[in-house]
């Protein structure tokens, strides 16, 4: 008794380690087993205040071993989960978390989240599948509320892919669908882009079953098996759009698109019938493109309206793909592509600390770190002044970002500073004409070019080209204009009637 109020008196003055030592010495020489237990509790717990994990362990180890039955025995797991945890040993924390949840007697709140604890420990300790049988126990145990259970079953499609168990992989992504589904008004923007995410991953065996099929003679019946293949994959993608999650939908789109195109090229190159005549052969083919000429017009379409959502403000990488698949299936109308700048001349004669920079966002813009790269450039345009090579670098980089009023000031600040810098007008004529898909504002600026470059005969083939369009979408008499706008509004869209190549 004398050395507990020793161990007492120690804690109250602050002196914890000494206070430890005490309460540990109570517990060797006591005869009384309740006594002991206090003391080791004591100890334990000021250990933990201590933060002293490699000894406060063992010690609250010891105790549960001890007094396996001890009203104190919840608190001594309590504590062991933190001082794994802190002692860098997830793996033991998160068992004692299990405990924490398994202990029904707890507040339900508490236990929901041990099991939470659990999983994450799992896998920071790198133990997936125990780490996956937890999850499915906090989805068995806690369904609600929905957004914890949603998470656990990404979670748990997560751990499946990783592990390459596929068909486990599907069955989370249905049962992301399922909770989705029947959320009510519990149903959350992030359940619903779980929800479509899932959708477009379960839709991939369909359409890699739709590719796999091989158009052989006899045509009508390798290619009605193949179209029922194009049906389910096509509604598959549809039931992704129908989430309306940006991103989804414009990945759904992309892949209806290239749904078919892949069948018009199948088509093209599907198996010939044997012992054709010369004369059969060119009939035969001819047919086959007219067969094959709807699927490539309707990828065009589609691939089109794709691209068309960078001006609603969405430029992922399913709409970037769509314009370089437009580029192979149209290229006199989305073909054009910009050039690059002297900017190395300006570089050559900038100060040093403005050419590291300048140089330094340029390489991230090549390694994809388009806003390290934006921001450097504005940085510099601003110590610089205006410089057209920097103003026009900065407004290709905005492009690239599908910031396009932000790189039409760009482009025009450049022509501001160097009337007819060419560079900076082929970009903004590109930019008008592809992104904006404004060509009676993009065509003064594509003559204006191309009264610098006059042997340039592709650039004389996109006037041509662009031309075609504004006529259709401006009075005659606007059409011939070559002197820039100060502004240049978007038009309205363009006739998407296919422009031979």
């Amino acid at each position: 008794a004398s050395v507990y109020k020793q161990a007492e008196a120690r804690r109250a003055d602050g002196d914890g380690a000494a206070a430890v030592d005490a309460f540990l010495r109570v517990a060797a020489i006591s005869p009384d087993p309740a006594v002991r237990a206090t003391a080791e509790f004591d100890a334990a717990a000021q250990l933990v205040n201590l933060k002293q994990w490699d000894r406060a362990i063992p010690v609250l180890e010891g105790y549960r071993r001890s007094y396996p039955k001890d009203a104190r025995v919840p608190d001594v797991t309590r504590n062991l989960a933190v001082a794994y945890s802190e002692a860098g040993r997830p793996g033991d924390a998160a068992a004692e978390f299990e405990r924490i949840a398994a202990n029904v007697s707890e507040d339900r709140e508490v236990r929901r989240e041990a099991l939470q604890s659990a999983a994450d420990l799992y896998q920071k300790a790198k133990d997936g599948p125990r780490a996956a049988v937890v999850l499915e126990r906090f989805i068995g145990e806690f369904p609600t509320p929905l957004g914890p259970a949603v998470e656990a079953r990404q979670r748990l499609a997560e751990f499946a892919a990783a592990s390459g168990n596929r068909s486990r992989e599907q069955f989370w992504q249905r049962e992301l669908l399922k909770a989705d589904a029947s959320a009510g008004p519990q149903r959350t923007d992030r359940s619903r882009y779980l929800a479509a995410r899932a959708q477009l991953a379960l839709t991939t065996p369909a359409r890699d079953a739709f590719r796999s099929i091989r158009l052989v003679a006899p045509l009508k019946k390798s290619l009605a098996a193949k179209r029922k293949a194009l049906d389910i994959a096509l509604k598959g993608y549809k039931d992704a759009v129908d989430f309306r999650v940006g991103e989804v939908t414009s990945a759904a789109n992309f892949e209806m698109a290239e749904l078919y195109r892949s069948l018009g090229k199948d088509v093209m190159a599907s198996e010939r019938p044997k012992n054709l005549s010369r004369d059969e052969r060119e009939q035969y083919d001819t047919l086959l493109e007219e067969q094959a000429f709807p699927f490539e017009e309707q990828a065009i379409e589609l691939h089109g309206v794709n691209a068309a959502r960078i001006r609603d403000g969405l430029y992922d990488d399913s709409v970037r793909k769509s314009y370089a698949a437009l580029a192979e299936l149209k290229p006199a109308r989305y073909g054009k592509t910009e050039t690059g700048t002297d900017v190395a001349v300006w570089l050559a004669s900038a100060p040093p600390e403005l050419r590291n920079q300048v140089s330094d966002a340029l390489a991230k813009r090549t390694a994809g770190d388009l806003p390290a790269a934006a921001a450097g450039l504005q940085d510099a345009v601003a110590k610089a002044g205006t410089s057209p090579a920097l103003l026009t670098e900065l407004g290709l980089t905005q492009r690239l970002q599908g910031r396009l009023d932000d790189a039409v000031a760009s482009y025009q600040q450049a022509l501001a500073a160097q009337p007819g810098y060419l560079p900076a007008l082929r970009n903004l004529a590109v930019l008008m004409d592809l992104y904006l898909d404004d060509p009676v504002g993009a065509l003064p600026y594509f003559e204006q070019y191309k009264a610098g470059v006059p042997e340039d005969k592709q650039i004389n083939g996109w006037v041509v080209e662009v031309r075609q369009r504004a006529a259709k979408l401006a009075p005659p008499a606007a059409v011939p204009d070559a002197t820039p706008p100060a502004t240049s509004p978007a038009a309205p869209n363009g006739d998407p009637t296919r422009t031979p190549t």
